[in-house]
């Protein structure tokens, strides 16, 4: 049976009015975006405006955005890939369909290979995208995080998100 998906987890937070501009910080990440990283990790303690950050420049890129909001209650492996399947779907919804029922069965296959196909239909979509995961931090599941460091390596390092 699929876990019910809580679509505001999957929205872009709308810009905030009182929202202090942070036009150094958007330079950094769209120079870094320029040169071709892969990866960028906003770390800051709480209350100093990442997801702030992170949706100001969500807002202001000409690629769609795969958003996730983490909470405490995605420390379980198959609700996470469902929140991080859902969000990669609001880009290309042919990501992860096939992964689905398999996440879905009493039986599934080990996450890797789960992982791998998810993967390979990033990698044949024909779109460029960017993949925002919010509150990371709450994560404390080894298996979350195993499952997500596999995620990035492959996804990330050998090619299919845009760089």
């Amino acid at each position: 049976m699929a876990i019910p998906i809580l679509s505001t987890k999957l929205y872009i937070p709308p810009p905030r009015l009182n929202l202090v501009a942070r036009p150094r910080l958007i330079h950094q990440l769209e120079k870094g975006n320029r040169l071709g990283h892969r990866l960028t990790l906003i770390s800051a303690p709480a209350g100093f405006g990442k997801s702030t950050l992170m949706s100001e420049w969500a807002h202001s890129i000409s690629h769609p955005v795969a958003w996730v909001s983490l909470d405490e209650n995605d420390n379980n492996l198959k609700r996470f890939l469902f929140y991080l399947i859902a969000a990669l779907q609001r880009v290309d919804d042919l990501i992860g369909e096939s992964v689905l029922p398999a996440l879905e069965a009493t039986d599934s296959p080990p996450v890797e290979t789960l992982l791998t196909i998810l993967i390979n239909k990033i990698a044949e979509s024909e779109k460029e995208f960017f993949v925002f995961i919010d509150d990371f931090h709450l994560i404390t599941s080894q298996t979350v995080i195993e499952a997500f460091e596999f995620f990035l390596y492959h996804a990330v390092w050998e090619g299919s998100i845009v760089p």
